[in-house]
């Protein structure tokens, strides 16, 4: 009897606990699962008047003291909220983009097409959820929705923008009823990447005794590491020749006795992922092997408005910095029916700060008679500017300009072509190899003077 009984109470406890067991190891997926997510933390409700507008297709919400603008919502609102959800009245039917910038630089960090007719993109963080009375709840994963959110560690005060440029209405056409951010806590944090490290000039011709400021660019997904190493190499043995890393510019100095005709090598590389590196190299040359030595670099047409030195907003020209630091003029090739009457500028931006302008007026009605015989008749004009005279100038000759661009603000005639001249022409000739034009008499070459030409 004893025996029965022991047997009973035996397979009791194995049932119990093989069913205990069963229990745990269903249990443990559930838990990964949730922890993937994470738990909603706070939400944080936002002004539906907004307290940011630039234009009716792109409105935003504020940290508090951005612009002397007093909000409820602090920075680390910003910078810890996992989603950006807007509640709206109908499922959308074009465009929302999502657009912010920071104090790190005040840059306009633009992500388009979040949603593009009406669909989000899953890859920019986008989802969205449709109820049955024809509301929908559209929801916005910020570390993949922000691009560069990478940059938000370094900042103190944000600005971050609704956009829809196809929406009748504007962002109120979108029938936004809600809005708040969503703080997570916990969950699998996604691993960010580095796609790529860039730097500018990645080419250039450095004077003996002189130095070069070289730019790295880094560029990745969700919350990468945008910093380098700095490296340089192909420097002859006894020379002097030295870097010095500031973050993401470095400058290189060329010792007095490096050879001329090497070849230095300077290269930044991702902390973050060693094997995404980008490298510039540095041609050493004499003084005397300066471009535009000996007269003309033809810039050709603009590039849409712009002549662009080779880096600049990631173009690849001829036209280096050593050439555009050697030009004391610029030659203007001009197609118009008359200069008379019209007034343009000269614009020049460089990397020592791209927000300055740095424009020269230029009078083009004081430029002379410009009666072209033929009624409705196109000439061929050139204009002659004096760089030295423009604002800033001496800046971008000096150290500190690395990259440029030119544009020639006009509202006549076509522009097209233009040249830089290290030499003073006081009239063309064919020793500097241009076919000069003009509607004029034969010998109407335009070259005024500077008080003819700056206010």
């Amino acid at each position: 009897m004893m025996k029965k009984v022991w047997l009973i109470l035996l397979a009791v406890v194995l049932v119990f606990g093989l069913a205990m067991l069963g229990c745990g190891q269903h249990s443990a997926p559930e838990e990964e699962e949730e922890g993937d997510e994470g738990v909603l933390d706070k939400t944080i409700p936002l002004n539906l008047k907004f307290d940011k507008i630039e234009s009716a297709t792109t409105k935003g919400w504020v940290s508090n003291g951005v612009d002397n603008i007093t909000t409820k919502y602090e920075f680390a609102d910003f910078k810890d909220a996992k989603y950006l959800v807007l509640e709206l009245s109908k499922k959308p039917e074009k465009d929302i983009g999502i657009i912010w910038n920071a104090d790190v630089d005040w840059k306009w960090n633009q992500n388009d097409d979040v949603f593009k007719d009406g669909v989000p993109n899953a890859a920019k963080g986008a989802k969205i959820r449709e109820e049955a009375d024809g509301k929908c709840v559209v929801q916005f994963e910020l570390a993949k929705a922000m691009i560069n959110r990478n940059k938000l560690p370094k900042c103190t005060k944000i600005i971050l923008y609704v956009s829809t440029f196809n929406t009748t209405g504007g962002v109120d056409g979108l029938g936004i009823t809600e809005a708040y951010l969503e703080i997570w806590k916990g969950g699998k944090v996604e691993p960010s990447s580095i796609k790529a490290v860039t730097v500018s000039p990645a080419t250039a011709d450095v004077v003996r005794g002189k130095s070069q400021v070289i730019k790295a660019e880094v560029t990745g997904e969700l919350d990468f590491d945008d910093t380098v190493e700095w490296s340089v190499g192909g420097i002859k043995q006894n020379s002097s020749t030295f870097i010095v890393p500031s973050g993401l510019s470095v400058r290189l100095f060329v010792a007095a006795n490096e050879k001329v005709g090497t070849k230095i090598t300077v290269t930044a590389t991702s902390k973050q992922d060693d094997k995404k590196k980008g490298t510039a190299t540095v041609t050493v040359i004499d003084a005397n092997d300066l471009p535009l030595a000996d007269g003309i670099f033809e810039l050709g047409a603009p590039d849409g408005d712009w002549w662009y030195s080779n880096g600049a907003d990631g173009k690849e020209t001829d036209l280096t910095m050593d050439i555009l630091k050697s030009a004391k003029y610029l030659i203007l090739k001009m197609k118009a029916e008359a200069l008379g009457g019209m007034n343009g500028g000269l614009a020049i931006q460089a990397d020592y700060d791209w927000t300055g302008w740095n424009e020269a007026q230029v009078a083009w009605s004081e430029l002379g008679d410009t009666t072209l015989g033929a009624e409705g008749a196109k000439a061929v004009y050139y204009i002659v500017i004096d760089l030295s005279k423009c604002k800033n100038w001496d800046k971008l000759i000096g150290t500190n300009g690395t990259q440029a661009k030119i544009k020639v603000n006009y509202g006549f005639g076509d522009l097209v072509g233009g040249y830089l001249s290290s030499v003073t022409l006081e009239k063309p000739t064919d020793a500097v190899e241009i076919e000069w034009e003009t509607g004029k008499e034969a010998d109407g070459w335009f070259a005024p003077t500077v008080d003819e030409m700056y206010e």
